[in-house]
């Protein structure tokens, strides 16, 4: 091609990543645009749903209000708490601010119940740090500010992320800082990433319509690998065509 038409083409910016998997690199391009291209062959599983697939999964979330109340969910599971420590300190203090929001809210609710003094005690009592969390086989809660360049195998991203990205785009603000959050929330996974939500059903859903919660290409092809060794049953229709429907 001349060098003139060369200069007149298009400049596409990307970057190719080792780290994230081509199904999260298509995904994260579908919801930020952020254009990637991924050297791995395998591919991690994204779930829809309100609660963890794995044992040993990072909770990220976007304030420590959330951080409290995912501990509180998974407190019988043993969660550990990202700066368990200093979020304790702050909902201590946020009893006293006299605010109705956030954590001073979250504060008053807890009084109301008489478990504000417990909840900061089990903040205190299951923290965890870097280096624990780094070797891994904990469920752990942490905000995504908390662990900016950490990875892990099993990641969930809490609904406030997502609430605090969507705020600030519909606000057609200049800033980004509530959408980076969201991409770094959402590139921190190996194996699994749970969006902790539901996945939203459309108003008026096509007859046979299914919604579909999960993305597990590793399944998919170990399913497709399994039909293909194995040979259909042609027996149930006279015309020799496969049967239909669920086995």
């Amino acid at each position: 091609m001349e060098p003139a038409r060369l200069e007149q083409l298009p400049t596409v910016e990307f970057y190719n990543t080792f780290r994230l998997c081509p199904l999260t690199t298509a995904f994260l391009e579908d919801l930020t645009g952020m254009k990637a291209v991924s050297t791995r062959s395998d591919f991690a599983a994204i779930h829809w749903q309100t609660t963890i697939v794995a044992p040993d999964t990072l909770v990220l979330c976007r304030t420590n209000e959330n951080v409290v109340h995912t501990a509180m969910q998974y407190e019988a599971q043993g969660v550990r708490v990202m700066n368990g420590a200093r979020i304790a300190a702050q909902l201590k203090s946020a009893q006293a601010s006299g605010l109705l929001r956030g954590m001073g809210a979250l504060a008053v609710q807890l009084t109301l119940k008489g478990t504000l003094s417990s909840t900061i005690k089990m903040l205190i009592d299951r923290e965890i740090g870097m280096e624990e969390l780094a070797r891994g086989g904990v469920l752990a809660v942490s905000t995504v500010h908390g662990l900016k360049g950490f990875e892990t195998a099993h990641v969930a991203v809490h609904h406030d992320v997502f609430e605090h990205a969507y705020a600030e785009e519909q606000s057609k603000s200049k800033d980004t800082a509530e959408r980076n959050v969201f991409l770094v929330a959402l590139s921190r996974h190996k194996t699994s990433l749970v969006i902790l939500r539901d996945v939203p059903v459309p108003d008026i859903p096509e007859p046979g319509t299914k919604v579909q919660k999960t993305i597990d290409f590793a399944r998919i092809q170990s399913h497709a690998s399994k039909n293909t060794a194995e040979p259909q049953d042609r027996s149930g229709d006279p015309a020799g065509h496969p049967r239909t429907g669920h086995p």
